[in-house]
């Protein structure tokens, strides 16, 4: 008997707009921001801040980063960071802090996970700032803030507010097993269409309540489409020479290494489930690891990748195939071409904007130094900034000059001549009639007929599917009737499970 063929010859349309408008777009918002820490003078800890978010409704996650500085940078650097990321959803938080020391002899690396929606760890081992989220976290105005531990400077704090219609936001921490093979993570309390990431490697902040030695950062994003990256560096303390090294991937979502340069953890988006999310482990060393994970839903959202243009400043780049006109766009990289390995020197950039207002984030140290060179860099007016290795100054740093039909555009203000490979998460608000596919396959069956299978990543008021096949350049319909979506099949749950199956049989024998 002869094996059925797999092609994909077969174009699905959806069929929306006939229960909602196909142009509305639910009441969704994102908004990036900064503010100033207050200070422990006249706000000694327990200190209460509020901040204006400028969201318009009540958020639903709030992702918050700073390197540290009291004021914006120049063209150039300064000395030591005291690099922080964290998210919290109004009731859990979880932040990773980590620091380092310029101009000393003995290297001087700190780190801690932390369940603070901000943790910023001084380089002398102590916390200069811990934040939570008082017991009512925010309203349509504001956010507001406790510092647990406040120190004498007015740190620059950056954030991107999430919020409205249909979002669902779950911060979790989990324990890796320290085995290979999938690990679902449960107790999301719904299905995610966005995962967040971050770690500081070892399970510093798990068992123990110290800041540990040794300077670790990671964050990773998966999106339920499988999309995913992971950028990560680690720094060594003490001894008698710097090392720093850094690591990116865009083939995993959760990415750790240690000093000699060897992989010690890789997860893979596996799945998106019902009570939470499945990583796929290739590399698992070091077993009760603990991580931090943001999972949110009912958002558009498109996590990717590209190198940075090379041009002559100032130059121009367009960024499309994201699938939707972002709302938000989050940056990150660790300052190099695509590399399949880690390599030497720590490298991290940050930032964000909502197409109005920005604020970036740059860290960077050379490897193998008897004295450290440690820069930070912090701005409210970039997007991205990339320092200079070996350097006080900025390589490359770019606005974002607009949020176009299909992705964004950049403008590098400064820029070098290396292909560095960017990361980037594209958010923004679902249309009211909007679906996702993921997959589309047509099998040509031993009898003839044709088994048409597909599957979404989300679906929002979807009335159902056409089915046309292409000839002779003409789309011909091949479906009677509509095939029934979520809207018909769901009723009553406006956000469809992820995942979702359909099968369609073709009757007739297709040439």
């Amino acid at each position: 008997m002869p094996r059925p063929t797999t092609r994909r010859l077969i174009a699905a349309v959806v069929v929306a707009g006939l229960l909602c408008s196909p142009r509305a777009l639910l009441a969704q918002s994102f908004k990036v921001g900064s503010f100033t820490k207050s200070q422990s003078g006249p706000c000694p800890a327990p200190c209460a801040q509020t901040v204006a978010h400028g969201l318009g409704i009540a958020p639903t996650a709030i992702i918050f980063w700073t390197s540290g500085k009291t004021s914006a940078s120049g063209t150039n650097g300064s000395g030591s960071y005291l690099l922080s990321f964290g998210f919290t959803d109004g009731t859990t938080s979880g932040s990773i802090g980590t620091s380092s020391l310029d101009a000393t002899g003995s290297p001087t690396d700190k780190r801690y996970l932390s369940p603070k929606a901000i943790e910023i760890i001084a380089t002398s081992g102590t916390a200069a700032g811990e934040a939570d989220m008082q017991a009512t976290p925010w309203d349509a105005t504001n956010f507001y803030l406790t510092w647990t531990a406040n120190d004498a400077n007015a740190y620059i704090v950056h954030f991107l507010a999430i919020g409205g219609s249909g979002v669902q936001a779950k911060v979790k921490k989990w324990q890796n097993p320290g085995a290979t093979g999938p690990d679902p993570i449960t107790g999301i309390g719904f299905q995610p269409s966005l995962g967040f990431h971050i770690h500081g490697y070892g399970s510093v902040g798990f068992a123990c309540c110290s800041i540990g030695l040794h300077g670790g950062f990671g964050l990773g994003v998966m999106d339920a489409s499988g999309h995913q990256w992971g950028t990560t560096f680690w720094n060594m303390d003490g001894g008698a020479k710097t090392n720093t090294q850094r690591g990116q991937q865009t083939n995993a979502a959760l990415y750790a290494i240690h000093d000699v340069l060897v992989v010690q953890q890789r997860g893979a988006f596996q799945s998106m489930d019902a009570d939470g999310f499945t990583l796929n482990f290739s590399t698992s060393y070091f077993s009760g690891d603990s991580f931090y994970s943001l999972a949110l839903s009912g958002i558009n959202m498109f996590a990717g990748s590209f190198a940075k243009n090379t041009d002559v400043a100032p130059a121009s780049q367009s960024v499309g195939c994201v699938g939707f006109q972002p709302a938000a766009v989050l940056f990150a990289s660790f300052g190099d071409v695509t590399q399949a390995n880690p390599v030497i020197n720590t490298h991290m950039g940050i930032g964000a904007s909502d197409g109005t207002t920005e604020g970036s984030v740059a860290v960077w140290e050379p490897d193998n130094l008897n004295v450290s060179q440690v820069l930070g860099a912090e701005k409210t007016s970039k997007v991205f900034m990339k320092g200079l290795l070996g350097a006080v100054s900025i390589a490359a740093e770019a606005d974002l000059t607009s949020l176009d039909a299909n992705g964004f555009t950049l403008n590098w203000t400064t820029n070098d001549a290396v292909a560095t490979e960017m990361l980037y998460l594209a958010l923004g608000p679902l249309s009211a009639t909007a679906v996702r596919l993921t997959s589309l396959t047509a099998t040509r069956m031993p009898n003839g007929r044709t088994r048409i299978e597909w599957r979404t990543g989300y679906e929002v008021d979807n009335v159902g599917f056409r089915i046309y096949r292409e000839q002779d350049g003409v789309r011909v319909l091949i479906t009677p009737s509509t095939i029934p979506g979520s809207a018909l099949v769901r009723v009553g749950q406006r956000l469809s499970s992820y995942g979702q199956p359909y099968v369609w049989w073709v009757t007739a024998v297709l040439a």
